[in-house]
């Protein structure tokens, strides 16, 4: 079990790691806009999580607060962490292919809080 916990945690923090189907190199800005939504999405759900998760612990004891912290809010911190960097790169990426018509819908993601 803890070889099990260590992978969830190291899958879920590990900066290199991509997501299925997740290009870099690609020369698609449809591919690039793609991506900048995905993360926004994934950030965007990561975060909701963690403000849930600080209201539940609110009303609990020390100890389970403490727990919950150390073993979910700073996992789900990380993650957002690494979803901020991916979604950072694919809008490099994104500005790098030239801006057209895929920029201004990710930028458009980007005003409507993604």
């Amino acid at each position: 079990m803890a070889d099990e916990e260590a992978e969830a945690v190291r899958q879920a923090t590990d900066e290199k790691r991509l997501l299925p189907g997740e290009e870099p190199q690609t020369h698609s800005g449809e591919g690039a806009v793609h991506w900048v939504q995905v993360y926004s999405d994934l950030r965007r759900i990561k975060r909701a999580l963690i403000d849930d998760l600080k209201a539940m612990m609110e009303d609990q004891s020390v100890l389970v607060r403490d727990e919950l912290q150390k073993s979910d809010v700073n996992v789900l911190e990380l993650q957002v962490q690494r979803f901020e960097r991916r979604l950072a790169f694919w809008r490099g990426r994104l500005a790098d292919l030239d801006g057209g018509p895929a920029a201004s819908e990710a930028e458009s993601t980007r005003r409507e809080g993604g």
